[in-house]
């Protein structure tokens, strides 16, 4: 038998030891990285070899190539462009339907707005001729009922461009109106008086009867001034005249200039009860008619008396006599022109002087 030198035999075991050593690191490996497949953090930190799989993060690379496969899809929004085409659509249709509407309600101000009628007009022409006023007065409606009554007084230049609206009001019904009326054109071509002329609902009476307040108006700068008297003013535009019960009756002269007042007491009776009693001037300012009438709508008896105020002298021309007469004009200061409701207007010339009384035709 063939017997190995033992330093062969020798050999043959260490080479042996060294390729069962060699597997063994082999295999060890294989080991570790099935124990670092577990997600334990101890064996995370024991294994040396456990790091290149916690370093290793490609999969982060993976992820952030995500985005450019996202953004076409969401940067490709042809919707929204169709959306937008659509609004201006709609818009313009709105508009057009829009615009077609106000026409439908326009006719209802027109039913529910007042509708006015000339109810009075007066003209009155400055001596020189320069200067016209015009007096209005209107019914107010509102659906077919009269609600009021408006009046405007205008006193223009007639070449020229000036224009002062003197007065200007809108009176409630059930109690007359009043109507701004022109009194007097002073002599220096300065100023117009004019008055508020009542005129009542039911039967009227004396013109002038009803005058209210008394009225300056200056044609240079439009003011007007409402002096404290009222009465009927002379023609040369100095005195008012207005009637006084007490202590007698009596006329009161009142000068504009000074606010002195003169008093003439009446030598016959007069009632102040339901009686009417008006004052006329005389056309040179020297004299008054006293018209009394013993009821306020002419059903009575007339009476008519002439005052000469430079001497107060009295002159009883016509005593309760049953006719519904009242001056309509003084033209002269020897002739009063008499108007008689009753007979449809029939005028008559009743001489101052004689009394005497002619038929015009």
């Amino acid at each position: 038998m063939f017997i190995l030198p033992k330093h062969i035999r020798l050999f043959f075991v260490i080479s042996f030891l060294g390729l069962i050593s060699t597997a063994c690191q082999v295999t060890e490996p294989a080991i570790v990285v099935t124990e670092t497949a577990v997600p334990d953090v101890a064996a995370a930190t024991t294994s040396p070899t456990a790091v290149p799989t916690e370093t290793a993060i490609p999969v982060a690379e993976t992820a952030t190539e995500i985005p450019p496969t996202i953004t076409p899809t969401s940067t490709t929004i042809p919707a929204v462009e169709t959306a937008t085409r659509y609004f201006p659509t709609a818009t313009s249709a709105a508009l057009s339907s829009s615009t077609a509407v106000p026409p439908t309600p326009t006719p209802i101000p027109t039913e529910t707005e007042p509708t006015v009628e000339i109810l009075q007009e007066q003209e009155s022409l400055s001596p020189d001729g320069q200067w016209r006023a015009h007096t209005l007065l209107t019914f107010v409606e509102e659906d077919g009922q009269v609600v009021g009554y408006q009046t405007d007084l205008t006193v223009s230049m007639l070449e020229g461009d000036i224009s002062w609206l003197a007065y200007s009001t809108l009176q409630g019904t059930g109690m007359g109106y009043d109507v701004p009326t022109v009194v007097l054109w002073s002599e220096d071509g300065r100023s117009l008086f004019f008055t508020l002329r009542a005129t009542p609902d039911g039967c009227s009476t004396f013109v002038g009867q009803f005058d209210s307040g008394l009225y300056q108006l200056d044609l240079a700068n439009g003011e007007v001034e409402q002096h404290d008297v009222s009465g009927a003013l002379s023609p040369d535009g100095t005195t008012v005249a207005h009637l006084v019960w007490e202590p007698v009756p009596a006329v009161a002269l009142v000068d504009l200039d000074s606010q002195t007042t003169t008093t003439i007491a009446w030598e016959v009776a007069l009632e102040r009860g339901n009686s009417a009693l008006n004052l006329v001037w005389s056309p040179d300012s020297q004299a008054i008619a006293l018209e009394h009438s013993s009821t306020f709508c002419f059903e009575g008896d007339y009476s008519l008396i002439h005052l000469d105020l430079a001497t107060a002298e009295q002159t009883t021309l016509i005593w309760q006599e049953p006719h519904s007469f009242f001056i309509a004009e003084w033209p002269n200061v020897n002739d009063i022109y008499l108007q008689d409701r009753s007979q449809e207007g029939q005028k008559w010339s009743l001489n101052v002087s004689t009394g005497e009384r002619t038929r015009i035709d």
